[in-house]
């Protein structure tokens, strides 16, 4: 069973990756569709401001699986990659090696989140393929220090913020989103001596994101109580996010809503000029016609530009990535060789079940032993001739074993193509956890 990925990121233009954001409520259900198509034996989607990647564990075509739920085409700066190298590029992914922002913070708790949330959709192979991540990007970070500074997208937006604004120190900037990157980008201004406002607005009960009726008049009558409550950040009502920014030299976009909450018709109203907004939520929460407007300036995450990279400091996390594959792969080698070695012990014990006048007991007798002495052989060579040479030997009589079960039943008559070593695996040659590429 080979892992497979296709996906796009932040080397696609941002209106195309538009295209391929996904709300909770709608990864929900794609996810709940890939699962239930031919070829897909677990899936995860890995979604964040910056990328969409789908993960299979199958022979389904990942690229063909996500333009069938978006309705879309994948643009050529699409990528696609299967065994090792799908492999590889998780782990170089959560080590911050392949990021917009080389050490983003952010990505080894989003691809954490993206195994958990898959739910019954994420199976062992995936879930322990993305614990491994994981667990590599929390060793890189690890090398960062406590002393490092931080790096995320929320944090670049507001390095943009002070380049534009000429600093921070006693400038009115509003946030638009109170989640994780809007939090951050609070904490960052306040640090440069901004005075920050926040809007909130309480969640809604509809997993699609639409307010029940009788929840409407809650949101309009009840004061917020926003959760956390950030030191110096003056919270407000989402509904009088435009009331503040005409008081504001800057407003900071970070919602996960899936449709403009700034809108060019609305923003008529608000003459404060000039104006900066810095937008790095996917979908894009500025109308782009925003930016055509006298006195504005709209940056977006195609503006937040690349972060220099120092050799040493990405050859350190390059060798914690390549280390951490390496060790997934083995671990899938060995797990092969094990599935092979129970198929190879089930065929032989089917066999001893053929042989008349051999009581229950001399059976199993002859089955420990029989187990023993394949153990011997096949984990002696292992010891002998190394790993590669017994999952080859047990590959081969698994496969032989397979072909002569597709021929006939070794108890008598014609087989139905299903026998022990088809039990053995879980009810399927598939259940053989292999890599695409020969790993």
């Amino acid at each position: 069973m080979g892992i497979r990925m296709a996906g796009i990121d932040h080397r696609t233009e941002i209106g195309l990756r538009e295209g391929f954001a996904f709300t909770t409520h709608t990864a929900g259900a794609f996810l709940d569709f890939c699962r239930h198509q031919p070829g897909v034996a677990e899936a995860v989607l890995l979604t964040t401001c910056g990328r969409t990647e789908l993960w299979l564990a199958g022979e389904a075509d990942p690229g063909h699986l996500l333009t069938a739920g978006v309705h879309k085409s994948l643009p050529v700066t699409a990528c696609a990659r299967d065994g090792p190298e799908a492999i590889r590029h998780l782990h170089r992914l959560a080590c911050g090696l392949a990021s917009q922002i080389p050490g983003d913070e952010q990505i080894v708790g989003q691809i954490r989140q993206a195994a958990e949330s898959a739910g019954e959709a994420c199976g062992p192979l995936l879930d322990r393929l993305f614990r491994s991540a994981v667990t590599a990007g929390k060793r890189a970070r690890a090398l960062q220090g406590p002393r490092r500074t931080s790096l995320s997208i929320a944090d670049q937006a507001v390095r943009r913020v002070a380049e534009h604004l000429g600093g921070l120190q006693g400038r009115r900037v509003l946030l638009v989103g109170s989640g994780a990157m809007g939090r951050q980008a609070a904490q960052a201004l306040r640090a440069g001596g901004a005075s920050v406002w926040m809007t909130w607005r309480k969640k809604r009960p509809d997993a699609a994101g639409r307010p029940e009726p009788a929840a409407e008049k809650v949101l309009r009558e009840e004061p917020p109580h926003p959760q956390p409550t950030l030191p110096d950040v003056t919270m407000v009502r989402y509904e009088e996010r435009y009331a503040v920014m005409a008081h504001c030299d800057a407003v900071i976009g970070a919602t996960a809503c899936p449709h403009p909450v700034i809108r060019f018709g609305d923003m008529q109203a608000v003459t404060k000029r000039p104006l900066l907004f810095v937008d790095i939520a996917l979908p894009r929460d500025v109308e782009p016609e925003v930016g055509q407007m006298e006195g504005v300036t709209l940056l977006d995450l195609d503006h937040l530009g690349a972060v220099p990279v120092d050799p040493a400091w990405a050859a350190d996390r390059e060798a914690i990535a390549d280390e951490a594959a390496h060790a997934f792969r083995d671990w899938m080698d060995k797990q092969a060789g094990l599935a092979d070695l129970h198929a190879i012990h089930a065929f032989a014990r089917h066999r001893l079940a053929c042989l008349p006048g051999v009581t229950a007991a001399q059976q199993a007798v002859l089955d420990r032993r029989l187990g023993r002495m394949l153990d011997a052989l096949l984990f002696g060579v292992r010891e002998r001739e190394g790993h590669e040479a017994f999952l080859r030997i047990s590959r081969s009589l698994a496969s032989s074993i397979g072909a002569e079960e597709d021929g006939h039943d070794p108890c008598g008559g014609t087989g139905s193509g299903r026998g022990p070593a088809d039990d053995a695996l879980g009810g399927s040659r598939a259940g053989t956890v292999r890599c695409a590429g020969g790993v």
